[in-house]
């Protein structure tokens, strides 16, 4: 058995997320989700502040 080499693919969240919010499927769950969207948010930059 072989071994693959690590190859990751490059992500562009911003990006991705501003061509799928003209699918109006997808604008709407995530618009219903924004809250939990701004909670994770926020404790990720808390969580990344230095002491």
């Amino acid at each position: 058995m072989t071994r693959e080499a690590y190859k990751p693919v490059p992500a562009d969240i911003e990006t991705t997320r501003k061509r799928w919010s003209q699918d109006p499927i997808f604008k709407k769950a995530y618009d219903a989700l924004a809250d939990e969207f701004e909670a994770q948010a926020k404790l990720v930059r808390v969580r990344t502040q230095p002491d």
